[in-house]
Order: C-alpha cells, then sequence, then structure tokens
C-alpha cells in the first residue's frame, strides 16, 4: 500500500515466468493487493485440531474431530471433569498469545460465516455473523465451563499436552513438537465447520524490494522462482513441516510417499482446499494485538461479546486511519 515492495506480474509472466495456476489458489491470494501481485507464498501454515484419542475413547467418544462448532460444544462437555467441585480437565484451552490469539479466533468467525475485514480494509467485526462466533467463545468458557484461557506458563499447548484439555488447535508446524512431547495418542483433523468450512492461513510469503536496482530485482526474482519451485518446495516441506504451496508439489511422488508415512501430516495438506487469505486488518501494525485484547475480554474479563467486538472494531477502523490515510 505504501510502495515499498515490487508488483511481480510482469515478472511472473516475462522470459524467467512462473505458471501462477499452479500455487494453491488460497495461499497464492494473499500475494495480490488491489488486482496486483506483490509475493509468492513460501512458507504457509494452517491451523487444525488436535486430540486426545486416549482421552476420547475413555469418555466414548468416537475415534474424529467434532465435525461443527455445536459437535465441538458436546465433545467438550463429555471432555469435562469435575473432582470435589474443581474443574480438572476441560475439551478446551484457548489460544492467548500475541502470535496465536487472532489466527484460531479468526477460524471461527469464518465458520460462523463472519468476517474480520474485507481486501478494501473494511472492519466487519461488529457485524452479526462475527458476534456469533464471539458469543460462542465466550460461551464456551462462562456458560457451558468446558473451556479455559491458556494463560499458564506453557500457555493452550502445555494445557493439550499436560492433559488438561482434550482438544487444542494448532499449527501444521507443530505436529512434530506435539507428537514428542505427549504421552498419549494424537489425533488430528480438520478445523470445525459450522455454517461453512473455511480455515485463515498463516506463515510467511517473499516479496522484492521496490527501490533496490533493477539487475537486483531480477536477481531476487530468480531466487524467488527457485525457492518456490516444485522441487525446492518439497524438500523445504518435508525439513520444516509446512505446507506444500502448489498442486505439482502435492501430487510430487516424493511427497505422496511422505504423505502416505505421515498420514498426520495428510490431514493438514487435504485441509488446504478450504484456506482463505488473512484478514487484510492484520497487516495494521496494531492488528494482532487489538484481537489478542479481544480474546481475553471474551475469554477472561466477561465483556459482552457483542460490546468487545464493536470496541475491537472502532479501533482497528481508527488505527487503519492513523496509519494509512
Amino acid at each position: 500500500k505504501e510502495g515499498a515492495i515490487l508488483a511481480l506480474d510482469d515478472l511472473a509472466k516475462g522470459k524467467d515466468s512462473v505458471n501462477l495456476k499452479d500455487f494453491i489458489p488460497g495461499l497464492l491470494q494473499d500475494g495480490y493487493y488491489n488486482g496486483k501481485l506483490y509475493a509468492l507464498p513460501f512458507a504457509r501454515s494452517t491451523p487444525i485440531l488436535y486430540y486426545n484419542r486416549d482421552m476420547f475413547k475413555e469418555v466414548g467418544l468416537p475415534d474424529r474431530v467434532p465435525e461443527t462448532w455445536d459437535e465441538f460444544l458436546e465433545f467438550s462437555k463429555k471432555l469435562t471433569k469435575v473432582e470435589g467441585g474443581k474443574t480438572t480437565r476441560v475439551g478446551y484451552a484457548v489460544q492467548m498469545g500475541t502470535t496465536t490469539a487472532h489466527w484460531y479466533f479468526q477460524g471461527m468467525i469464518y465458520a460462523f460465516g463472519g468476517e474480520v475485514s474485507d481486501e478494501k480494509f473494511n472492519i466487519l467485526l461488529d457485524k452479526p455473523e462475527a458476534i456469533k462466533a464471539a458469543q460462542f467463545l465466550s460461551d464456551l468458557v462462562f456458560k457451558h465451563q468446558v473451556a479455559i484461557p491458556g494463560t499458564g506458563a506453557d500457555g493452550a499447548q502445555g494445557e493439550f499436552t499436560n492433559q488438561r484439555s482434550g482438544m487444542h488447535f494448532g499449527s501444521t508446524g507443530s505436529l512434530v513438537t506435539i507428537v514428542k512431547a505427549a504421552k498419549f495418542n494424537v489425533g488430528v483433523g480438520f478445523m470445525p465447520a459450522q455454517v461453512r468450512r473455511q480455515v485463515p492461513v498463516g506463515g510467511s510469503m517473499l516479496a522484492i524490494m521496490a527501490k533496490i536496482p533493477k539487475d537486483r530485482q531480477n536477481a531476487a526474482w530468480k531466487f524467488i522462482k527457485y525457492m518456490t519451485s516444485k522441487d525446492s518446495n518439497v524438500y523445504f516441506v518435508q525439513q520444516s513441516g509446512y505446507m506444500p504451496i502448489s498442486t505439482s508439489a502435492t501430487n510430487d511422488p516424493v511427497m505422496v510417499e511422505f504423505m502416505s508415512k505421515n498420514p498426520n501430516f495428510k490431514v493438514a495438506v487435504d485441509q488446504l482446499k478450504y484456506v482463505r487469505p488473512q484478514a487484510s486488518a492484520m497487516s495494521i501494525p496494531t492488528g494482532t494485538e487489538v484481537l489478542r485484547a479481544l480474546v481475553e475480554k471474551l475469554t477472561v474479563g466477561k465483556v459482552d461479546p457483542a460490546q468487545a467486538m464493536k470496541e475491537a472494531a472502532e479501533q482497528l477502523r481508527k488505527d487503519y486511519n492513523e496509519q494509512f490515510k
């Protein structure tokens, strides 16, 4: 928006062209602004739902994740345990971190048919569909008492690996770490749907600075083309745990074999068809902090969800106008 990075359309179509149609649409879309391409996907991830298979079996739940948020509530009720008047286990510990709270909450908003913001930076948090998601999250904690804010030393992930919660939303990039830390059988599945199934994408993209000399721009483009190529991506995915960024990488025999040996990873790849770009509001410098504070209001502060969403929307509009207008 400020002209700091170079539009890549001419390079993508030039003599060193790339096949843009090969990229996973939901991953590539993050690179567009006002109809122009500014970045290509590189280290991309999606949130997935982890669950304690042993705990599910103990309480008589099926060996799968809940399909919808309504079913998520029902599963959470069965997983929650109260002993001596004290809740010792819940269905879910809510992510509260600066770099995580906004991501998972976006997924819930999308599932309920809402939006955080559109591509023109119009803030939509205070619309009815988004408020429904906020109310649902608040109710999990205060009304149904089947979720807790993950405010402990190890955060929400620690609550899951220490078996204080039965389900956990985490990045695909956390698969190896969580499986190693857990002393139980870990299952994974898609993020829950509600009125629709959509998943926010995270991670990084590669771009070129607009004001460097032309020869360096061309060299940078060759580097980007190499790093996003099928062979490079297949290697990078296996070493890092991030997602394949293209159809050709996903279907490569080496990748197919890797997924057959790592079925949990295949779940994350299968979910790619539901991914969508990050909300534009997240590129406002204060965006992630406003949403982190919002999640805190909903799960710790007992603030009325409609009021909390209204305040967050007004703050983001103010910050956008100050930063970009």
